[in-house]
C-alpha cells in the first residue's frame, strides 16, 4: 500500500525549517561588510550584512551588545559569529550575532575604542586635569616630524601672528609602530627637560586612519597626561580623532589651528590695546571734566557759606549741650541744698537755744557762761535771762530752794 504524502501547514513547515537552521547553522563565522545599521531604542542593533553578491539581515540583541559596537558604520568589514534563526510567523530568517570583530581599519577602531574606554575610566580625559594655555607664550615647543608639512604650517602661522615668539622643534617619527610611538614619547620628555617651554604642540599633518594610528598608543597617552607643560594636540584634519586628542589639554583641528590657538594675533592685540587705551582716555577726560564742574560749584563764597553753616550748626549743638549741663548742675545743687536743709534741721535740734522756741528761757552768768546750777549763782551778781524774743538783765538777790545732790 502506497504511503500517504504528508501535508504541511505553513507554520509546520517554518517550524521544521527553524529546527534545521538551529541545528546545522548555530555556530557560523561570517566574513562580510556592514551594508546598513540601525540602533534601536531597546538596545538591539539591526544590520544588513553583504558580500559582493548577496545580503542577509542580522541583529545584535541587547544581551550581546558591546559599547564598542556603537562606533560601527556602514562599509566596515567584520567577522560575525552567530547562528541563523528563522521566524516561524513571518517565514523570514536572519543572522543572530553573538560576537562581532572588525577587520582591517575596523580592527584598529576596536583597539582604539577599548583603549579609550580604559583611559577614560582612569581619568586621563577628565577636564579637572586640563591645564590652561598661556595667553602669550614666550617659547613654544613642537613635537612632530622636522620635515613634514605640519611643522611648516605651524611656523608660517606663528611668524605671521606673532614673529617674536621662540619656536623649539623636538623631532619625532609620526607614523609607524613601536619605533614611532617611542620616538614621540622621547620627544615629549625632551621638551620637559628643556626647562622653559610654555606650551607644547604635538601632532602631524593629515593622512589615512592607519597613518594616524600611532597617536592611539597607550604610552603616548600617559606621556602627554604626565607632561607638566600645557599640551595642544594637532593631529590630522578636523574629522580625525585620536587618543592623544582626548588626553591633550586642548585639541586643534589642524596644525595651523594649533598655532592660532597658541599665539595671539599681534595686529589684533595692538588694535585691542589701542581700543581700550582710547576708552580709558575718554573715561579719564570725563572724570576730569566732572571734577572741574564740581570745583566750580565750590567757589570761595560757596565754601564760606558752607563753613558758616557748619559753624552755626556746631554752635547750636554747643548750646544744646550747655543747656543740658546747666540742667544737670542745677539739679545737683538742688539735691545738695535739700540735703543741707535736712542736716541743718538735725543740727538745729541739737542747739541749746532751740528750746527757747518752746517758751523756755536760758540763764547766763556775766561772763557769758550758761548757768547750769543754782550752786553756780552768787548773791549780788548779775544774770542774763534769754527768752525767745529777747534778753533780761537781772541781779541775784536770793537763792531759793537749793537742792542738795
Amino acid at each position: 500500500m502506497q504511503n500517504e504524502q504528508k501535508i504541511f501547514t505553513v507554520k509546520e513547515l517554518n517550524t521544521e525549517l527553524k529546527k534545521i537552521t538551529s541545528t546545522f547553522f548555530s555556530n557560523i563565522y561570517l566574513e562580510c561588510e556592514i551594508s546598513s545599521i540601525r540602533f534601536h531604542g531597546s538596545g538591539n542593533i539591526y544590520l544588513s550584512l553583504k558580500d559582493e553578491e548577496s545580503v542577509i539581515d542580522a541583529v545584535i540583541f541587547t544581551n550581546n551588545n558591546n559599547p564598542a559596537y556603537r562606533e560601527l558604520k556602514e562599509g566596515t568589514k567584520v567577522l560575525a559569529v552567530g547562528g541563523v534563526s528563522l521566524n516561524v510567523k513571518s517565514g523570514r530568517y536572519s543572522f543572530n550575532i553573538r560576537e562581532l570583530k572588525t577587520k582591517g581599519k575596523g580592527e584598529l577602531l576596536e583597539k582604539f575604542l577599548k583603549l579609550k574606554e580604559k583611559l577614560e575610566k582612569e581619568g586621563l580625559f577628565d577636564d579637572s586635569f586640563k591645564k590652561p594655555i598661556p595667553f602669550l607664550p614666550k617659547k613654544i615647543g613642537i613635537v612632530t616630524s622636522s620635515t613634514g608639512a605640519a611643522v611648516k604650517d605651524i611656523l608660517t602661522v606663528t611668524q605671521r601672528r606673532f614673529p617674536s615668539v621662540d619656536i623649539i622643534i623636538f623631532p619625532a617619527l609620526v607614523q609607524g609602530g613601536d619605533e614611532a610611538a617611542l620616538s614621540i614619547v622621547e620627544a615629549v620628555r625632551a621638551a620637559e627637560a628643556y626647562g622653559d617651554i610654555d606650551v607644547l604642540i604635538v601632532g602631524r599633518g593629515g593622512g589615512s586612519y592607519e597613518d594616524l594610528a600611532v597617536f592611539n598608543d597607550e604610552r603616548i597617552a600617559y606621556a602627554l597626561f604626565q607632561c607638566p607643560i600645557p599640551v595642544v594636540s594637532a593631529i590630522g584634519h578636523e574629522r580625525d580623532f585620536t587618543i592623544a586628542d582626548f588626553v591633550a589639554d586642548i585639541r586643534a583641528a589642524t596644525p595651523s589651528q594649533a598655532a592660532e590657538l597658541t599665539v595671539p594675533d599681534r595686529n589684533q592685540l595692538l588694535n585691542t590695546i589701542q581700543y581700550y587705551s582710547s576708552r580709558l582716555e575718554k573715561k579719564l577726560d570725563a572724570k576730569i571734566q566732572y571734577a572741574d564742574l564740581a570745583m566750580e560749584r565750590y567757589s570761595k563764597e560757596a565754601l564760606l557759606a558752607l563753613l558758616y553753616d557748619r559753624i552755626n550748626e556746631g554752635s547750636e549743638i554747643l548750646d544744646y549741650y550747655k543747656d543740658k549741663i546747666d540742667q544737670r548742675i542745677s539739679l545737683c545743687f538742688q539735691k545738695v541744698e535739700n540735703r543741707m536743709e535736712v542736716l541743718y534741721a538735725g543740727l538745729e535740734k541739737l542747739n541749746p537755744l532751740y528750746i527757747l522756741k518752746k517758751n523756755y528761757a536760758a540763764v547766763y552768768q556775766e561772763n557769758g557762761e550758761i548757768l547750769k546750777s543754782v550752786r553756780d549763782a552768787e548773791i549780788g551778781k548779775n544774770l542774763i535771762i534769754e527768752l525767745k524774743d529777747g534778753k533780761i538783765l537781772t541781779r541775784t538777790e536770793k537763792i531759793l530752794n537749793e537742792t542738795k545732790t
